[in-house]
């Protein structure tokens, strides 16, 4: 049984856009479409993965994963497995036996999207796939034979299967390509194409990285913020250890280079990383490993130790760790390395959540604030989500918002606080505010419902008042119907006792005041004394993008091309660019 079977691509509504066996007896697609599509209403079961591609993280498809309705893995049969992914408009179907190693398909569909599109150009639409389903036949036999991936480099597969036509004409436009020429020979390099040609040479870097963070609230209030300080706003920036110590501080780092050279270029990369080293760095196949280098300048063991004539890679004697990277680069965009540092900074952007502020201590209170930077000019849609037990909480009750937008809906789980697409460094805004229970809106709507039931439970006086549930019963304790009880049950008690000695039959049943009489003096805890206690947001998620800078300081401290065969002109030196850019992943304040 071949490891993929078949390779299936279907739309939202259910039709087949793509039906590509890869084995002589593979599953049918109308046996596998219902496990993605109800067939009861047309809902989609499968999970939407835009994000899958070379750019996705672990952390993104762990998120992609567990937000879906069905599981990434259907066992159809004992020895069938159906892999399924969403992806734009389209659906991935990948049927494959039951030994297939869990990620192999995954990463097979990431494969297919990247390829695909560097055919049929972003947004991967099924009228492309339909239209050219010449073009995605041959290159489909190009990545997997007998039901395994074998060639699924997009350059070594362009060397293959040429792209014909209008589509041809616009991706030579697009990426500024010169006008092709039939290959005669492949590439010696899987990952790049022969003979490239750019117009213009180009070689630009990014890095980017997610912030991964869990902070402890500050549960009390402390001198710097009293409780029953004022809920108006601050210009202040809150300054000095104001946040609690992260439990968590993480950051994955992605390294990516866009490449337009001619020739068969040698870029050699090297980033300064500060006081941090890379952590479980994964590399791109064009890196070449033996001459990985991730060292600190000052070690007696670095390159930069060698004499006048011994290699350095290193343009710069700057101080801070440094990780330098040797390849031959594939034509376009890919990722180059990705690597993982713990017990960095918590960014440009913090927050805080203090709770049992106000009078009644039932109030709580988020701020977040910006830094300044010269990297960086300004934070892009920043915003806050403040989470909470939608069973409890009907809503959440502004009480003061200095700026941005919040949205708070009743009966949701979570209110977002938005602040628009830029945000300036130096700032910071407060929310003040409390949340509202269900119960509190409950007592007013018992009053008139329920009343047969209410009789049954609770002692009725002459008065309309005292039609309360049994769960308000205990708030009566200090009125005046209270004291006309207590002062009928001593009345009935004088009574009982002469008469204790000639009924003592009829007196062993209590009157129903006397009854009441006890369940108000007995120091019973009841479900409405226990809902007296406040109740806050579970937790708050920070989310944001900056460009200019990462938490972890990284920078590229050179970017040269130390060798280019077949480039031309050697004196044309490429235009070179980087850019920094940090995102939030998990920024929790719980």
């Amino acid at each position: 049984m071949a490891a993929i079977e078949a390779i299936y691509i279907i739309d939202l509504n259910g039709k087949v856009v793509l039906d590509y066996p890869t084995c002589p007896s593979p599953p049918p697609i109308e046996t596998l479409i219902p496990y993605i599509i109800s067939p009861e209403n047309g809902l989609i079961l499968s999970a939407s993965t835009d994000s899958i591609r070379s750019d996705t993280t672990s952390a993104q498809l762990l998120h992609e994963y567990q937000r879906q309705l069905r599981p990434p893995i259907i066992e159809v049969s004992s020895s069938l497995l159906l892999f399924h992914q969403k992806y734009g408009n389209i659906i991935f179907l990948l049927p494959c036996s039951s030994t297939t190693p869990a990620f192999l398909p995954y990463e097979f569909i990431a494969r297919l999207i990247e390829t695909f599109e560097s055919y049929l150009s972003a947004p991967l639409l099924p009228t492309k796939i339909e239209s050219n389903f010449d073009i995605i036949a041959m290159v489909l036999a190009e990545m997997i034979d007998g039901g395994l991936p074998v060639t699924t480099e997009p350059d070594a597969i362009h060397d293959l299967v040429q792209p014909s036509g209008a589509i041809s004409k616009l991706i030579s436009t697009a990426t500024g390509n010169m006008p092709s020429h039939t290959i005669t020979n492949p590439s010696d390099i899987p990952w790049r194409r022969a003979n490239v040609r750019h117009a213009n040479n180009e070689l630009f870097v990014d890095i980017i990285e997610t912030i991964t963070s869990v902070i402890p609230p500050t549960r009390k209030a402390t001198a710097s913020f009293s409780t029953a300080a004022s809920s108006a706003y601050s210009s202040a920036v809150p300054s000095g250890p104001t946040t609690s110590r992260p439990l968590i501080s993480r950051v994955d780092g992605n390294v990516f280079i866009s490449s337009h050279l001619s020739g068969v270029p040698e870029v050699s990369l090297s980033l300064n990383t500060g006081s941090h080293k890379l952590l479980y760095p994964a590399f791109h196949p064009c890196v070449r490993y033996e001459k990985f280098e991730n060292y600190a300048p000052d070690s007696a063991t670095s390159p930069s130790s060698n004499g006048p004539g011994g290699p350095s890679a290193i343009s710069n004697s700057s101080a801070g760790k440094h990780a330098t990277f040797s390849f031959i680069p594939p034509d376009g965009k890919f990722l180059l390395a990705s690597y993982t540092l713990d017990h960095v900074s918590l960014g440009l952007v913090q927050a805080d959540l203090r709770t049992g502020l106000g009078p009644k201590r039932d109030e709580f209170e988020v701020r977040v604030w910006t830094l300044m930077s010269r990297d960086t000019k300004y934070i892009e849609n920043l915003s806050l989500s403040i989470a909470y037990d939608s069973d409890l909480i009907r809503v959440l009750k502004p009480l003061r918002v200095s700026t941005g937008d919040l949205n708070a809906v009743p009966g949701a789980s979570a209110a977002e606080w938005q602040f628009g697409a830029k945000t300036p460094l130096g700032w910071n805004a407060t929310l003040r505010g409390t949340l509202v229970k269900i119960e509190a809106e409950a007592d007013s709507e018992d009053e008139t419902k329920d009343d047969n039931k209410d009789q049954e439970v609770v002692v009725v006086s002459s008065k309309p008042r005292a039609h309360k549930s049994a769960t308000s019963l205990f708030d009566l304790q200090n009125t005046e119907d209270n004291e006309s009880i207590a002062s009928t049950d001593e009345k009935k008690k004088k009574k009982k006792k002469s008469k204790k000695k000639t009924k003592d039959s009829d007196d062993s049943v209590s009157p129903p005041p006397s009854s009441a009489h006890k369940v108000f003096q007995k120091p019973v805890p009841t479900p409405k004394l226990l809902s007296n206690k406040p109740i806050y947001p579970t937790h708050v998620t920070l989310s944001y993008k900056a460009i200019g800078q990462v938490p972890s300081g990284t920078k590229v401290q050179s970017l040269k091309i130390t060798n280019s065969r077949g480039s031309g002109d050697s004196a044309t030196k490429p235009f070179k660019g980087v850019r920094y850019i940090t995102l939030t992943g998990d920024y929790v304040i719980r």
